[in-house]
């Protein structure tokens, strides 16, 4: 009886029914996605595109976009492209403490 009951488990278990529903998933559209990486001496900064959720494969690398580096709200330089959506600053750059940094990215 009781590997009776263990084959009917099984098998309902394993028979389950599928049902597919279409569904949209909400999206906000493409977006800019800036990955940054600061120290006392150099700065990178990684620059792609969003993908959908559902989408694997695409281009998302971004190449041409203008990258500037502000020090307590000045311009301080434009960070040049390296490759593969990265741009980076490894010379000429010394960190000053105290002092507040961002950038902004132009597509």
């Amino acid at each position: 009886m009781k590997t009776l009951y263990i084959l009917f488990l099984s098998i309902a278990v394993l028979s389950a029914c599928e049902n597919t529903i279409d569904y949209k998933l909400p999206g906000v559209g493409e977006q800019i996605a800036v990955h940054g990486f600061m120290c006392d001496t150099r700065i990178e900064v990684h620059v792609v595109r969003t993908l959908p959720p559902l989408e694997h494969q695409g281009d998302y690398l971004i190449e041409n976009a203008t990258v500037s580096l502000y020090e307590a709200g000045k311009l301080h330089s434009v960070i040049p492209y390296i490759d593969s959506s990265f741009y980076a600053i490894y010379t000429g750059f010394s960190a000053k403490e105290n002092t507040d940094y961002h950038i902004e990215v132009e597509v």
